[in-house]
């Protein structure tokens, strides 16, 4: 049982910015104009000025519904890992 790793020496500020840095990497950096546009939707209007002017309750739910269904997606991926692990566990 030496191999179960230690919940106590997980450094988690470590593990955010390891997330962070992800984030920015070069396969991420061309999603996050698509990822910026998806999020404000129609959410823009323009004042007399022409200046854009967002709705930030609509950008707000917007962000809050991507990170649900994609905190969802990354869920059910792990639940389905860990069926399918236990059952070869089981039937080795």
């Amino acid at each position: 049982m030496e191999d179960i790793i230690d919940i106590h020496n997980i450094n988690f500020v470590l593990v955010f910015l390891e997330g962070v840095l992800s984030f920015f990497s070069p396969c991420v950096l061309p999603l996050i104009p698509i990822y910026m546009g998806y999020l404000a939707g129609s959410g823009g209007t323009k004042d007399e000025n022409g200046d854009i002017i967002f709705q930030r309750k609509k950008v707000f739910f917007n962000t809050l519904f991507f990170i649900l269904g994609v905190s969802f997606a990354f869920f059910v991926l792990a639940l389905s890992f860990t069926v399918i692990g236990s059952f070869f566990s089981e039937h080795k």
